[in-house]
């Protein structure tokens, strides 16, 4: 028999700001947070002292090898919820769950699975943004889809921009979400003609190549790896120019040629030029 939302017990997973939003909203919505995981790794000690007030049993995690998971996984009361969380559920803690784990992906799907799907969505220049609440299987982001949404993703969009209506995006979601599972709700399957994977980004991936790289590419790849992530850069003179913002320009430069006029870079791409708008100049040791 499933349980009503008065008797249904959800577990979170989360080490980020999404996870705290998510965590705000369904209090609100009087849901009952029996328990709370928080990963070790990129964890902010703000998040720590935000749970901490809460008065809910949380552990911190290094992997998912912890006897309290196992036990509320197999409660046929719990359902679990990831929002924002570095370590991957393997088989034998999803074929243990009553009501299953929910995982909230910030990507279109199955287009966009696997890593860094805002970042890629934007630099791929799509017109909306796609987020997705799956109930996970075994597969990478493959489970069925239970909500998702999307976006108008405009020309000026950065990509705190784009995180901050995300995250103010999946709360509600993720509530509906909860009440779709247990009423039992039929699930939509992905469609696996459309899957396509993309792997998580690294730093040494913001790197520009101005030969290859149209001046509209540039914006997306600019705006999409803007702060708080590692920004676009290039190499210069034994430095490393971080780039923020750029502006189309007509002065005629050879892709990948660099001109500095009145303190000002100008830099040729694929098809045309562009002048940086705002950057930082860092030390060469900060990036491979």
């Amino acid at each position: 028999m499933m349980p009503n939302l008065k008797n249904l017990k959800i577990s979170l997973f989360f080490n980020n700001y999404r996870g705290i939003k998510i965590l705000n909203y369904l209090l609100k919505k009087k849901i009952n947070i029996n328990h709370i995981f928080l990963a070790k790794k990129f964890l902010n000690s703000k998040i720590i002292n935000h749970v901490k007030k809460t008065k809910i049993k949380f552990d911190l995690i290094e992997n998912l090898e912890n006897k309290k998971i196992y036990d509320l996984l197999k409660d046929g009361k719990n359902l679990s919820v990831i929002c924002g969380f570095p370590y991957i559920f393997k088989k034998k803690l999803i074929k243990l769950t009553k009501l299953g784990i929910l995982n909230c992906h910030a990507g279109k799907l199955p287009q966009y699975r696997g890593g860094s799907p805002l970042h890629w969505q934007m630099i791929n220049n799509e017109k909306y943004i796609g987020l997705s609440v799956i109930k996970i299987n075994e597969g990478i982001d493959a489970g069925n889809i239970v909500e998702e949404k999307k976006f108008k993703l405009l020309k000026n969009y950065y990509i705190q921009d784009v995180l901050r209506i995300t995250n103010r995006s999946f709360p509600h979601l993720v509530f509906k979400s909860i009440k779709k599972i247990i009423s039992n709700k039929k699930l939509k399957k992905q469609k696996l003609k459309n899957a396509k994977y993309y792997r998580q980004r690294k730093p040494k991936d913001s790197k520009i190549n101005f030969k290859n790289i149209r001046a509209t590419e540039l914006d997306c790849f600019t705006r999409a790896l803007n702060d708080p992530y590692p920004n676009a850069y290039f190499h210069f003179k034994n430095k490393i120019i971080k780039v923020k913002k750029i502006k189309y320009h007509n002065i005629s430069l050879k892709p990948g040629e660099i001109k500095i006029l009145n303190n000002n870079f100008y830099i040729g791409c694929k098809n045309s030029s562009v002048k940086l708008m705002d950057y930082k100049i860092v030390k060469i040791k900060k990036y491979d």
